[in-house]
C-alpha cells in the first residue's frame, strides 16, 4: 500500500499550506514559493501525470527535487503536508500485515505445529488506529475553504 492509499481512505492528506497557479516539473524538479524541508510530503492535485503524494528529497533555493515525477507543465495545486510519523509507522504496520496475508498465514506455532489463516482486510485489522486520522468527506476542494478560514 502507498502513502496515497492511506491518505485517501483516511480522507485526511494533513495538508499545512498550499500554493496554485502554473507549474513545471522537470527531472523530477518543481519550483515553488511556500516554504519546505527536505523529507517533507507534498500534494500535487490537478496534473495530468502527477497528482499525487510526494517525497521531497532536495531543496536548492525555490528549486525542489522530488523522489519521484514526470516532465510536465501543469495548472493545479502544490499543497505541504504535515504527515505525523505515527501515520507513517502504521502504513508500515498494515504493509507488514498485508505481506503476511499475502502468504496467507497470519499466526503459526512450532513445538506442535499449528496453523491459522487469516484473510482479514486492513481496513478492519487496523480499525483502531485508523480512526484516530479519519476525516468526514466533505468534497474535493473542500480543503481550501479551511486553509483560506485561517
Amino acid at each position: 500500500m502507498e502513502l496515497y492509499d492511506l491518505m485517501n481512505k483516511c480522507n485526511n492528506y494533513f495538508i499545512s499550506d498550499y500554493e496554485n497557479g502554473d507549474f513545471v516539473i522537470q527531472n523530477k524538479v518543481i519550483e515553488l514559493n511556500g516554504t519546505y524541508k527536505v523529507n517533507q510530503y507534498i500534494r500535487i492535485i490537478n496534473s495530468l501525470f502527477n497528482d499525487g503524494i510526494y517525497k521531497i528529497v532536495k531543496i536548492d533555493g525555490k528549486k525542489i527535487e522530488l523522489d519521484n515525477g514526470v516532465d510536465e507543465e501543469f495548472n493545479g495545486y502544490v499543497c505541504g503536508l504535515r504527515v505525523p510519523n505515527d501515520f507513517i509507522k502504521l502504513l508500515d504496520k498494515i504493509n507488514e500485515y498485508e505481506k503476511r496475508i499475502k502468504k496467507g498465514i497470519s499466526s503459526e506455532s512450532i513445538p506442535n505445529y499449528s496453523i491459522s489463516y487469516n484473510n482479514e482486510d486492513y481496513s478492519i485489522v487496523f480499525k483502531g488506529e485508523l480512526s484516530k486520522f479519519m476525516k468526514p468527506y466533505r468534497g474535493k476542494f473542500e480543503w481550501i475553504k479551511t486553509m483560506d478560514m485561517k
